[in-house]
């Protein structure tokens, strides 16, 4: 096999499957742009994965809520979902890049792409990251810090560089 040929097949993407965790945050748009900068290889499947929340709603809420109420909110969701479709549409055609919007409903968005990464067998899984502060990530919890934990297998988390040194240096921070 000579230089050119394997060269080629290294840097083919083809069978590769990748997971972009997208909503219409900056920080979405933040990872789904680095990728296509940096990582993205011809070839290669772009899954750009988006979990509409569901209304939170207790069921002693629940009870005492108009069912237009609940309605119009899971309508807000859908007008949503529809709208983080159109964005990275465009954004995949802008970078000419091959893939397909996947879009489910829930309540866990740490679980939802695991799951997704599994079920589809992805090769990488990006995202971004709010930057959350060590306490409020305690507090809250971290759909980053959940996908790196049981992920199985690479993720890049992108942040915006603004950042601690110390959280930076587990990420990739775009600086341009």
């Amino acid at each position: 096999m000579d230089s050119a040929t394997a060269d080629t097949s290294e840097n083919s993407g083809a069978g590769r499957k990748v997971l972009i965790a997208v909503d219409l945050s900056s920080w979405a748009e933040m990872a789904f742009r680095w990728y296509a900068r940096h990582l993205h290889v011809s070839g290669t499947e772009v899954i750009c994965f988006h979990l509409g929340e569901m209304p939170h709603i207790s069921p002693v809420e629940a009870y005492g809520l108009a069912a237009d109420a609940y309605n119009n909110a899971l309508e807000g969701c859908k007008d949503t979902a529809k709208r983080v479709q159109d964005t990275f549409v465009s954004k995949m055609n802008q970078y000419d890049i091959q893939g397909r919007i996947l879009i489910k409903y829930g309540s866990r968005p740490g679980e939802a792409i695991i799951d997704i990464s599994r079920a589809e067998e992805v090769s990488m899984i990006v995202m971004g990251t709010r930057g959350l502060g060590q306490l409020r990530r305690t507090v809250l919890g971290s759909v980053s810090d959940y996908v790196l934990h049981h992920a199985q297998c690479p993720v890049v988390v992108c942040s915006h560089g603004t950042t601690s040194s110390r959280s930076r240096s587990t990420s990739i921070s775009e600086e341009t």
